[in-house]
Parts: C-alpha cells; structure tokens; sequence
C-alpha cells in the first residue's frame, strides 16, 4: 500500500470514528436523511465533473471503476456537512 492510501484509510477511518462520537442518538434519523440528500447531489455532479476530466483526483480507492474519488464524494463531503451543521446547531441552540 502506498504512503498516500494509508493516510486516505486513516482519515477514513477518523472520520467513521468521529462521525459515531458526534451524531446523538436521537438525530440518527436527521441525520441519515442529510447524509442521503447530500449524497444524491454529490454523486450527480460529481460522477459529471469526473467523466467530463473537469478535476483529477492523483489518489482514489477505486481507479479502475470510477473516475471519480469515492472517499471524497461519498464520504468526507457528507461529514463536512454534518460537523458544520451540528456546530451551526450548537451556536444557535446556545445563543
């Protein structure tokens, strides 16, 4: 395994690990309907960004069947989106 696929897995797996401490318990429903919402998006645009050569990803889990980085598109994006809505949620809850 090369150097930048182990750092990938490790942010992968951080990511998972982190995504379980977060998420509460009773949003696990909101929660997974954002993730799914954010995803269907994500796959649009990104498999169109990917198969057109707009962007090239150097580093992707699966290079001989998607163009596109599948760790970024369909995992880090969605945790992106969740840590900032559940720090937004945090902010307005508390002020």
């Amino acid at each position: 395994m090369s150097r930048d696929k182990g750092i990938l897995f490790f942010f992968l797996l951080l990511s998972f690990v982190l995504l379980l401490k977060l998420v509460p318990a009773h949003k696990s429903r909101q929660s997974i309907v954002m993730f799914l919402y954010k995803q269907l998006i994500t796959w649009l645009f990104g498999t169109l960004v990917a198969e057109k050569g707009l962007i090239k990803y150097p580093v992707r889990l699966f290079k001989k069947a998607y163009k596109g980085s599948f760790s970024f598109e369909y995992f880090f994006t969605h945790l992106y989106v969740y840590y900032l809505t559940y720090i937004i949620q945090k902010i307005v809850v508390s002020s």
